[in-house]
């Protein structure tokens, strides 16, 4: 599959497309191919803090709806 192509099924344009590659590029896909640092690792870490920062302001939003006492599980 073409950058283009992809780009085209996610309906989104990247104004860098070297961001688009390291996305995609897995950590051994880069080393066998000695391509370095070159893969995704560090967006993927940097997702997951995203994803958990997004998911703990929603618990604790929702949390305040109970006592102090029933917060805790």
């Amino acid at each position: 599959m073409t950058l283009d192509v992809l780009q085209d099924r996610i309906g989104y344009r990247f104004k860098d497309e070297s961001l688009l590659v390291l996305a995609v590029t897995h950590s051994s896909w880069a080393n066998e191919h000695s391509a370095g640092n070159a893969h995704n690792e560090r967006l993927e870490f940097l997702g997951d803090a995203v994803l958990e920062i997004a998911v703990s302001a929603q618990l604790f939003a929702l949390l305040l709806i109970f006592s102090l006492g029933n917060r805790t599980v």
